[in-house]
């Protein structure tokens, strides 16, 4: 039987995650994006018009339309620079995610806690070759990490490496 340790680890000689070379998602992911957000941001500008068409003597048209128009340019550009602000790294023990502007988040899943691995694509994705690799830890039900925009072959190279390490059992695929 091995003898219990546990030493102090000096701060100073830890890699900080900041300094890691953190992988860009695919380019495609951005373009999703906008195509999602440029869908969205039409139905409800569409919707604006006719609110400002259709209510009697609603002062201000031209105003409101300005307004909107500005916003949703808005809504569009913050969710494009959203899209490229996520990032992902992949460590000898676990898969580190990040994304955010303003709140930033990150995200590190250590492999022995990997209990499921999905990956999942909707129309528009498979469209644009892409791919959402979604962990599962124990203890849950809903995944823990979500790394949207992934290029089909890399998602499958990643899901197949993590599989090596944890030895988790691989099942089937919808996608596949």
């Amino acid at each position: 039987m091995e003898e219990f340790s546990n030493q102090p680890i000096d701060l100073n000689v830890i890699t900080q995650i900041e300094q890691l070379k953190f992988c860009d998602l695919d380019d495609n992911y951005a373009v999703e994006v906008m195509l999602t957000t440029a869908f969205t941001l039409v139905t409800l500008f569409a919707l604006v018009i006719a609110a400002v068409l259709l209510i009697p003597n609603f002062p201000f048209e031209l105003p409101v339309l300005l307004v909107a128009a500005l916003v949703f340019g808005a809504i569009f550009w913050l969710r494009y620079l959203s899209a490229k602000a996520k990032q992902y790294v992949v460590r000898e023990h676990d898969l580190v995610f990040r994304k955010g502007l303003l709140w930033r988040k990150m995200i590190a899943v250590s492999f022995n806690r990997i209990q499921h691995i999905d990956l999942t694509s909707g129309p528009l994705e498979r469209r644009l070759n892409l791919t959402s690799l979604k962990i599962y830890t124990a203890g849950g039900f809903s995944s823990d990490l979500v790394i949207p925009g992934l290029n089909k072959q890399t998602a499958q190279k990643l899901r197949d490496m993590i599989i090596n390490q944890t030895n988790i059992a691989l099942e089937p695929s919808d996608n596949e």
